[in-house]
């Protein structure tokens, strides 16, 4: 059976546009490589560009809009939103 996971990241404000998501989410790409993870998933918050861009610049791409999925307890604590789901398939080794 193929080898499926998920990551993300929460930054405080101060933290981004930094790098700091790219540089973890980088390292997770190579880990999930080496443990022969076939498709790594992602959320994503719908109303923030920059993590999109982030995801993307790691070879993810969208997968699908879930309404009312997950909360962003660095955004908008205590309600579910919808978020944007990404995936990076075939993350075995190039």
């Amino acid at each position: 059976m193929p080898l499926t996971a998920v990551t993300g990241y929460v930054l405080a404000r101060d933290a981004w546009g930094n790098g700091y998501a790219t540089e973890a989410l980088t390292a997770i790409v190579d880990i999930a490589k080496k443990l022969g993870v076939v498709r790594l998933y992602a959320l994503c918050h719908p109303d923030h560009p920059a993590s999109a861009r982030v995801l993307e610049k790691c070879g993810f791409r969208l997968e699908q809009r879930l309404e009312q999925f997950a909360e962003f307890p660095n955004l908008n604590p205590g309600f579910r939103e919808a978020c944007l789901r990404y995936v990076r398939g075939e993350v075995s080794a190039d």
